[in-house]
């Protein structure tokens, strides 16, 4: 979950409506920050007590949970069936943040005191609810993202309390929900089995074959005496085989029995993989064992149980999946990139290996999106990935950063020119029409590349040297490859000094206008004048615009630029047509200038409409664009 996430406004759901409206009836000030309604500490340790194996076994969640996110400053909060905040885990910063708000455990959430909260939504909801930004009814939570999943005793329904995230709203998703209700439905299921498995030990005088636990026993030589029903089902070898046999031939299961024969000691929460093929592959099982003695206390053999967690495992498996891949393009992403780029580099370090980054940009992607939507722009990308994927292969690994750029690690690289013939093939690659829904689409490709060890050894270090030379290659025409040098950074360091001067230069007036005639070619008459900038630098002398007008466009200053050209070109004309020569108004009723970016029109045009009494200082009527953004007034 990146930062930068755009904020859509739909309708809110009905519940959330009814619980604002409820609060402006209790009279609830949005303003102010509600003093938390908290349990004294021995009913808070009363709680606490009851739920001291859920909290057990939510805290193990939780602790995976939180290791998958790491990264992203989120906190876990978890709460009982009253809204009772028993345990708070996760990011320091909104841990203190909430606490000097003075909430911590011992506080009990309701809609009553607590305005509309997404605990106590989920709790009278009992579904999983988000509580996003405005959503909010304090105003104090308005910059957060708020997700609650109830979770229950699967067994008998019972509600047991919530378990909550809560993270700034720049890192809101909806896949922090969906993460969540996969880790209450783990823990709802280990509660189950735990439950299973206590009844177990209670009722050890039960029929084996009801037990819903594989049980293998054996008699001290280390031969199968019993196997129940389940445990049938889960290794998909009959009770008949097996039994007399020695427990070792039972791979892998038998090799942990006969550990229990030979140490005698108790085995707890093995993990074991049986590949099974009548129940459709490999199944995830937890292995207990013990030594079985009888009322003389002599040993006698070993009992073993063990139980399935495939779905927990491939619970498991999917959040860390959904953590390290990008979700429209099934890549791995930025998480998994650091990661992946920090595993090469030691390997590079350590074997003497160069390996290069890339860094790549769709050119013209941003005008497809705002074109044709974001569906189409989502297609393309996938389309792309699928590209480079068929391309690369086994030759290197592809990772989705976010938006419309990517990188690329190539790793144990003989000679430079390797990956730049690499880079080469992708920009022709990326060149051929893609065509979506049955429209043909035209984009290209910027590439930045850095090397190691020669341009950086960290990741953070080639990662910012890719960056220049992918943003090199754009300032070049774009649809090509720059390979970074040092002499990138010195460029980059004099931009960034003109961008902090440019802002002085129009409040200054050190920019300077100079006119170019336009000609009518049958009377030989001038017929009209061109603006043209130029910034005229204390210290650099003579700018040309070439250097500063991009500089502008990034820095939003394009509109400002162009409404100064327009403001001065149009007072000095119609001064020199008033002092000078009457005559020389007759061609100067127009001006034309080309400063504005054609994105830029728009808000330029809005901006003239709302200042009309600056029309006035022009001696201008009207004015026209054309659709290379050139403006010319009348």
């Amino acid at each position: 979950m990146s930062r930068g996430t755009v904020h859509l406004r739909y309708e809110d759901p009905f519940f959330i409506r009814e619980s604002k409206e409820q609060c402006r009836n209790l009279g609830l000030d949005p303003a102010e920050i509600p003093t938390p309604l908290t349990i004294n500490d021995e009913n808070l340790a009363c709680i606490k007590n009851e739920y001291i194996e859920v909290l057990e076994v939510v805290r193990f969640f939780v602790s995976k949970l939180l290791n998958m996110m790491m990264g992203t400053p989120i906190l876990v909060v978890i709460t009982d069936q009253e809204g009772v905040i028993l345990e708070m885990e996760g990011d320091h910063t909104i841990k203190n943040m909430i606490q000097q708000l003075g909430f911590k455990p011992g506080v009990q959430f309701s809609e009553k005191h607590n305005g509309t909260n997404s605990i106590s939504l989920s709790l009278r909801m009992k579904q999983p609810v988000q509580v996003i930004g405005e959503q909010h009814y304090h105003y104090f939570l308005k910059k957060s993202a708020c997700y609650s999943v109830p979770f229950h005793f699967v067994k008998n329904g019972l509600q047991l309390g919530t378990i909550s995230i809560m993270t700034s709203i720049d890192y809101e998703s909806p896949l922090l929900l969906t993460m969540l209700t996969a880790v209450v439905d783990s823990i709802e299921r280990e509660m189950l089995l735990r439950k299973q498995n206590r009844e177990l030990n209670i009722l050890n005088q039960i029929v084996m074959d009801s037990a819903k636990t594989g049980i293998i026993l054996t008699d001290k030589d280390g031969n199968v005496t019993d196997f129940n029903r389940y445990a049938e089902k889960l290794t998909g070898w009959s009770k008949k085989s097996v039994l007399n046999e020695p427990v070792q031939q039972l791979k892998p299961l038998g090799q942990w029995v006969y550990k229990v024969l030979e140490t005698r000691q108790t085995l707890s929460d093995i993990e074991i993989n049986i590949n099974h093929d009548l129940a459709g592959g490999k199944i995830i099982c937890l292995f207990d064992g013990m030594p079985i003695y009888d009322e003389k206390g002599e040993f006698i053999g070993a009992f073993g149980k063990f139980r399935d967690i495939t779905e927990r495992y491939e619970a498991e498996s999917k959040i860390k999946y959904m953590a390290y891949h990008d979700d429209l393009t099934s890549i791995p992403n930025r998480r998994y990139f650091y990661q992946s780029l920090s595993e090469e580099l030691e390997r590079a370090a350590k074997n003497k290996e160069m390996l290069a980054v890339f860094l790549l940009d769709l050119d013209r992607f941003k005008i497809i999106n705002d074109t044709l939507g974001h569906n189409k722009g989502d297609l393309l990308l996938i389309e792309v990935t699928k590209r480079l994927k068929e391309y690369l292969q086994n030759k290197a690994k592809i990772f989705r950063m976010g938006g419309d750029e990517f990188t690329i690690i190539l790793p144990s690289l003989h000679k430079e020119a390797d990956a730049i013939s690499v880079a080469k093939h992708i920009i022709e690659l990326i060149r051929k029409p893609f065509i979506i829904q049955d429209s043909e689409f035209h984009i290209s490709t910027s590439i930045g590349i850095a090397f190691y060890p020669h341009d950086g050894n960290d990741i953070d270090g080639l990662l910012m040297r890719a960056d220049t030379a992918m943003y090199r290659a754009k300032e070049h025409g774009k649809n090509q490859y720059v390979v970074y040098n040092s002499n990138m950074n010195e460029r980059s360091f004099a931009n960034f000094a003109l961008e902090k001067e440019l802002h002085r230069a129009i409040q200054n007036n050190e920019l300077v206008l100079y006119y170019q005639p336009q000609i009518d070619l049958k009377s030989e008459k001038i017929v009209g004048v061109e603006a043209l900038i130029r910034w005229e630098h204390p210290e650099l002398g003579m700018i040309s615009p070439a250097k500063f007008i991009p500089l502008a466009e990034e820095m939003g200053l394009a509109v400002a630029l162009g409404e100064w050209v327009l403001r001065n070109a149009c007072q000095q004309i119609k001064k020199l047509a008033r002092y000078r020569d009457r005559s020389f108004e007759s061609f100067c009723k127009s001006v034309s200038t080309a400063i504005y970016p054609a994105r830029a029109v728009g808000n330029s045009e809005k901006h003239f409409t709302r200042n009309r009494s600056s029309s006035s200082i022009f001696g201008a009527r009207n004015y026209r664009i054309d659709g290379n953004g050139r403006r010319t007034l009348y």
